[in-house]
């Protein structure tokens, strides 16, 4: 069930990483069952930043093409985490200032190529809700289709 925006910038964030720690869980399931697949796993695959473990399972499952289909849609659904996670980064690293006012709440980069831009509530509960919807086909990937591949 979605969490409702109530307004509260910093709530927000913090369902947001919240969320985004749930997703990488998830994204973790896949690999490691993919991993106890793999004839030559790759060494501190667990230490990775996220992207690069999003890459590994994406790579696995090319291995397994044609893929079944309860999985066809686990590599474009893991581009759409990959954005997701893009997302995650820009509010998670940069920093949110608000206005003397309480409006007009501001994300600055924290990458100094970045540029500052308006951020709301609504759109960190989108973010967070939008992580949160990932985890039914990531947990059915990783606990039930990804063992019964051949």
């Amino acid at each position: 069930m979605p969490i409702a925006n109530d307004g509260d910038i910093v709530r927000g964030l913090g369902y947001t990483t919240l969320y985004a720690a749930y997703m990488e869980e998830a994204v973790d399931g896949c690999r490691i069952a993919l991993t106890k697949r793999d004839p030559a796993p790759p060494n501190g695959v667990e230490k990775w930043p996220i992207s690069k473990r999003v890459e590994y399972v994406q790579e696995r499952l090319a291995q397994f093409a044609p893929l079944p289909e309860e999985l066809a849609g686990l590599p474009s659904h893991l581009d759409y985490i990959r954005h997701l996670l893009d997302r995650r980064n820009e509010v998670i690293h940069g920093r949110i200032y608000g206005s003397l006012q309480g409006e007009k709440d501001e994300l600055r980069p924290g990458r100094p190529t970045g540029s500052a831009r308006p951020i709301t509530s609504a759109e960190l509960y989108d973010l967070a809700n939008e992580m949160f919807a990932t985890l039914g086909a990531l947990n059915h990937a990783s606990t039930f289709a990804i063992p019964r591949l051949p």
